[in-house]
């Protein structure tokens, strides 16, 4: 039989996932023994030759798992069932689908995050339409290079899944690394490696890192760096407030406040009325911004697209 869809994996893979925490590569296997593959579909190569087909196939099935909230990556390569995942486990389902996921909440407004920004992206063509957050995103009647921005745009949000996940199973200290390491490739302090420094842990005064401008320190961009466990938790009005408190006592008036999760109404609308100047970045803008700086991530393949030189053929 040849190599199942992601959407065959993903029961398999929770499966797994509820019995230990597992990598992709021991997944592979069991699932290919499971299914009684041949050795050379189980083997067999993404046209690349960098990665098992069946291996590839199971990290994508692991990203929807993950978007739905039913499994957590817990060290590098390696994930395990959540509590919903063991609960729709519970249920005995028989296949977990597009359709099935599409009635989770959460991953339903992931789906239509995702396709509002391919919808943008793409510029579909009138008469084509966005695809509606209940079917597969379609592909008929849009150009070939419209076809690759929908998929570099796809293989990137599994990518920034990938990356919060992971920022949720991080240290706090390195997590406050990450934030100043990012704000520093997006050009805060200019080009002195030295003008980024962490200052976590007891007695911090509440801000975990500062990066001078300048050399004498004269204007300073302040930086609350919270992660938490579940990307879905939200910081509330009273942290801003403490973080506004802390600026006051060092006479500052920039920060930028990170979180994995995300913030209440009420603490955007207090960032955005208090006289000091207070940049929120919640968990997807700040995988967004660490893939868009190539923090933490790396080009794996480069491939070019070639368009005719028309001006090779004006004398023709």
């Amino acid at each position: 039989m040849p190599v199942p869809s992601l959407f065959d994996l993903t029961l398999p893979a929770l499966r797994l996932a509820a019995e230990s925490d597992i990598n992709y590569s021991e997944a592979a296997d069991k699932i290919a023994n499971q299914l009684k593959l041949a050795p050379e579909e189980a083997a067999e190569m993404l046209a690349s030759g960098r990665e098992r087909k069946l291996v590839n196939r199971l990290k994508w099935a692991k990203v929807e798992l993950s978007m739905a909230g039913l499994v957590e990556s817990t060290k590098p390569s390696h994930f395990r069932a959540t509590d919903a995942g063991r609960k729709v486990l519970a249920q005995n389902p028989t296949k977990l689908d597009h359709k099935f996921f599409m009635g989770i909440p959460e991953y339903r407004a992931y789906v239509e995050k995702r396709r509002e920004r391919a919808a943008a992206t793409a510029a579909l063509a009138a008469s084509t339409g966005a695809p509606s957050p209940d079917a597969e995103v379609e592909s008929v009647g849009i150009t070939p290079q419209e076809t690759i921005e929908r998929a570099i745009q796809h293989i990137e949000d599994g990518l920034i899944a990938e990356i919060q996940d992971r920022l949720v199973q991080s240290s706090p200290s390195f997590f406050e690394k990450v934030v100043i390491q990012l704000l520093m490739a997006m050009g805060y302090g200019g080009a002195r490696l030295d003008a980024g420094k962490h200052l976590g842990g007891s007695g911090d005064g509440g801000v975990d890192g500062v990066i001078n401008q300048d050399l004498l320190g004269l204007d300073a961009v302040y930086i609350q760096a919270k992660r938490y466990g579940p990307a879905t938790a939200s910081v509330g009005e009273p942290d801003i407030r403490n973080f506004v408190g802390s600026l006051v006592g060092r006479s500052a008036h920039k920060g930028v406040f990170v979180t994995t999760g995300t913030f209440s109404a009420s603490a955007r609308t207090y960032a955005r009325a208090v006289p000091h100047r207070i940049v929120l970045i919640d968990g997807a803008e700040l995988a967004r911004l660490m893939v868009i700086h190539n923090v933490g991530v790396r080009a794996e393949r480069t491939i070019p697209l070639k368009m005719i030189d028309t001006e090779f053929f004006d004398d023709a």
